[in-house]
């Protein structure tokens, strides 16, 4: 009797599991993103083990932006946040499993596999979409368009972080959470969001992988305790001059904090 209640309560053939409106706050939904792509980094590396450090990489990779495609899409489609993190959930699950039956030694189909993995995900989840309300759906208002766009600002955020996790110590992928968690409490809003986004992409730094998790998690806290007053005078243009000023690579040898604080000063 539950199993068919949860079976009903998750199915995207139940129309009655289709919202009109995005009822969520955008913090709800940007948590729920975070905590489902670091299920995701956690499953996956324990799961799914490769020798090979670059095919490890670009599996990882083709995952979380396949997963990160359920979501939003399903997001997009139901409106209904507890709907989109349970079907990528099962998104991630699927993907390992199909990456689990991939040989190792057949590096020249690496490219191919993942995008059949990505495939066997979708079919199981977006294509499973009603196809009649699809059709019939209705425009999304201005307040569910502008929670879509933040969402899609911590994506951005996101693959920031990711990939220079993956590319300077993939094993730290795992605790990218670290990070994350900081910007789900921060609550910020949309151009605290950008703000932060402009800053990770902006730290393509050579720097000991330990020491970019302090400096990330310590900009996003002190960012997001500032008033608001202050947080509107530091715009875009501050954060790209300071990270083109030649003292820049000096203070990155300095403590993570007088950085974040030369930063923002």
């Amino acid at each position: 009797m539950e199993t068919n209640f949860a079976n009903s309560h998750y199915s995207l053939n139940n129309s009655e599991n289709y919202k009109k409106i995005i009822n969520d706050p955008i913090h709800n939904i940007v948590e729920k993103y975070y905590l489902l792509v670091n299920e995701y980094f956690n499953f996956i590396t324990d799961n799914v083990g490769f020798k090979n450090v670059a095919y490890t990489k670009f599996i990882v990779e083709r995952g979380v932006e396949t997963i990160t495609h359920v979501f939003s899409l399903l997001l997009y489609y139901t409106r209904n946040l507890d709907l989109a993190y349970f079907h990528g959930q099962k998104a991630f699950y699927f993907y390992a499993e199909f990456i689990g039956q991939i040989s190792e030694d057949k590096h020249s189909f690496l490219q191919l596999s993942s995008r059949d993995a990505a495939m066997f995900v979708y079919k199981k989840t977006i294509f499973e979409l009603n196809s009649e309300i699809r059709k019939t759906i209705e425009p999304l208002s201005a307040a569910s368009v502008e929670k879509l766009n933040m969402l899609n600002l911590n994506i951005m955020i996101l693959k920031n972080l990711y990939s220079y996790i993956l590319e300077n110590d993939h094993k730290m992928i795992k605790h990218i959470d670290f990070i994350t968690n900081e910007i789900s409490k921060s609550k910020l809003n949309k151009i605290g969001y950008n703000f932060i986004e402009v800053f990770s992409n902006s730290m393509k730094k050579n720097v000991p992988i330990k020491t970019y998790f302090e400096i990330m998690k310590l900009f996003i806290v002190k960012y997001s305790k500032m008033k608001p007053e202050i947080q509107y005078n530091i715009v875009e243009s501050h954060i790209k001059e300071k990270f083109s000023n030649p003292l820049c690579e000096q203070k990155l040898k300095e403590p993570p904090a007088n950085f974040v604080k030369w930063i923002l000063t």
